[in-house]
């Protein structure tokens, strides 16, 4: 009888814990990712409130603009998947069209030695950006990221120039 108590228990506390945001949650700024029928997920990452609100803590005195961008996170998604044959530009076209029909506005996209980079922006009514998508790929892996929240892309400035990126400042208007 111990054996079936111990397994509602712990059926009760996952229940629980999944509500309790430890996983990221289908709300604003959730993405629908489709990736290539043929690909291999080796990684997939979802983080929601409670991880990032720890993350939070242990990072703010060490890196106040780490600190900065996890304050708006409600949630984290990372998959990577691994394919037989190198990604083309086609085998993103399913994803970028299931987000363009949700709405979905793409701000980068770079496609340099094999390697392809778009970047998505998901907005509210009043324009404030709820989540964000970053599809990677190269050679035979595809990185698929979304990060879901209140995001203030100006600050993904000093991570950019930390990077050696070549990309165009981002600003907001106070107007």
């Amino acid at each position: 009888m111990s054996h079936w108590i111990r397994a509602a228990a712990a059926a009760a506390l996952l229940t629980l814990l999944a509500g309790c945001g430890i996983t990221a949650g289908r709300g604003a700024g959730f993405a629908s990712f489709a990736p290539p029928p043929e690909a291999d997920r080796v990684v997939g990452i979802s983080l929601g409130v409670l991880p990032l609100k720890l993350a939070r803590v242990v990072v703010d005195d060490d890196d106040p603009e780490v600190a900065m961008i996890l304050k708006g996170l409600r949630g984290v998604r990372v998959f990577v998947y691994e394919l037989d044959d190198p990604v083309s530009a086609e085998a993103l076209a399913p994803t970028l069209a299931t987000l363009d029909r949700k709405g979905w506005e793409p701000v980068v996209a770079v496609r340099e030695d094999g390697e392809t980079v778009h970047v998505l922006l998901k907005t509210d009514r009043h324009d404030a950006v709820r989540g964000m998508v970053v599809l990677a790929a190269d050679g035979r892996e595809l990185v698929m990221v979304n990060l879901m929240g209140r995001l203030r892309p100006e600050m993904f400035n000093a991570y950019m120039d930390d990077l050696a990126i070549d990309a165009p400042r981002v600003s907001v208007d106070s107007t």
